[in-house]
């Protein structure tokens, strides 16, 4: 019986895997956010930038893995094909661009669940916005810059598991690349 080929087993998330996280977590931090607010530490703005540049990190490095595995095309010679154009690139490593995948797949999970997160205390805190206090005008825009750093988290994690995706190979003849 001849041996099958393994199969690669990571996969890009599925797009119903990351609203159930942002939702579990949405609906978990709500209700503890509405039961213990008060002893909850005051949210800084700090929080949210350590979020954006994480964010940032990870976009550089989704671009900087997209140009590597999909270098742009260069611009062929009088009578040449594009498709048999040259493309200096250097070589990819791809036990390197795996840790990149896990880092991204882990980042869309993180930046998921902190949507949640920031979400339901956004929620609570508007909730709240009838009878304001000092912690909850202080809160409020926080929570609002931090659901919007932890969907930029989130984007950048997606951006960064869609640029280790890797091309279809060419086929044996040298002709066009296979589609699909």
């Amino acid at each position: 019986m001849p041996k099958k080929e393994p199969t690669p087993s990571l996969r890009p998330t599925a797009p119903g895997s990351i609203a159930i996280a942002g939702l579990l977590s949405l609906s978990v931090s709500y209700v503890a956010v509405s039961r213990w607010y008060g002893q909850l530490p005051r949210l800084e703005w700090f929080n949210a930038a350590a979020i954006v540049v994480i964010a940032i990190l990870l976009g550089f490095l989704a671009w900087r893995t997209h140009r590597q595995i999909h270098p742009p095309a260069p611009k062929a010679e009088e009578g040449t094909p594009a498709w048999k154009a040259e493309r200096p690139t250097e070589p990819v490593n791809p036990l390197l661009t795996a840790r990149v995948a896990v880092l991204g797949k882990a980042s869309v999970f993180g930046g998921a669940i902190l949507m949640g997160l920031y979400g339901a205390l956004s929620l609570y805190l508007w909730l709240q916005s009838s009878r304001p206090t000092p912690a909850i005008r202080h809160d409020t825009p926080n929570a609002v810059a931090g659901f919007i750093a932890s969907a930029l988290l989130l984007a950048a994690a997606l951006w960064l598991e869609y640029s280790c995706r890797v091309p279809p190979e060419d086929d044996e003849d040298g002709g066009t690349p296979a589609s699909g």
